[in-house]
């Protein structure tokens, strides 16, 4: 398979994948609950007040907090949205698709073009995948994020201090959306 058919196939499943997250959120279809609505207020903080916190939500032990990099992934949504509730969601979407090129890319380094577009499409339409990129609930970016923490660790064994880097960065930012999930990575 020529790169130009490769690269034009897995531009189509992944615009194919946008359509697919992206219909649902125009139409308001998303879910929002009292979680999103916390998170939207502390964003609010950040944004119109200026006031910078210093931790992440409450764990489910009390005064133990996660990282504050989750607040600060959502203002940037929120901030090119002008305070949509639909910005998590396409941060979300944003995130499932690197995770999608980025493993498609290993794989066809590794594998071969044609594994790589099968997994691709098949990512897109995998419902769990789907799912977490359509409710903007704090654990589920740990999903795409441990994606490319394995393929980096992987890569660790042929370039150890660079991907060991990069690796190590990715599961930090996992403390910051869901701590007890974030120990899996």
């Amino acid at each position: 398979m020529s790169s130009r058919i490769y690269w034009l196939l897995l531009i189509l499943i992944l615009a194919i994948g946008v359509l697919l997250r992206i219909a649902p959120v125009l139409d308001n279809n998303f879910h929002f609950t009292m979680d999103q609505g916390d998170d939207a207020v502390n964003v609010r903080e950040i944004l119109e007040r200026k006031q910078w916190p210093l931790h992440g939500s409450e764990t489910a032990i009390p005064n133990v907090y996660s990282g504050v990099l989750w607040y600060y992934f959502l203002a940037v949504g929120y901030f090119l949205t002008q305070g949509s509730p639909s910005a998590v969601i396409y941060l979300l979407i944003f995130l499932t698709l690197v995770a999608t090129v980025f493993l498609s890319l290993v794989t066809k380094k590794r594998v071969s073009p044609l594994a790589s577009l099968v997994i691709a499409a098949s990512l897109q339409i995998f419902w769990p995948f789907y799912d977490i990129s359509r409710f903007g609930f704090n654990p589920f970016p740990l999903v795409p994020l441990g994606i490319i923490t394995f393929l980096l660790l992987e890569d660790f064994w042929e370039k150890p201090k660079s991907q060991f880097t990069w690796a190590t960065l990715i599961v930090a930012l996992s403390f910051h959306t869901e701590l007890a999930g974030a120990m899996g990575l």
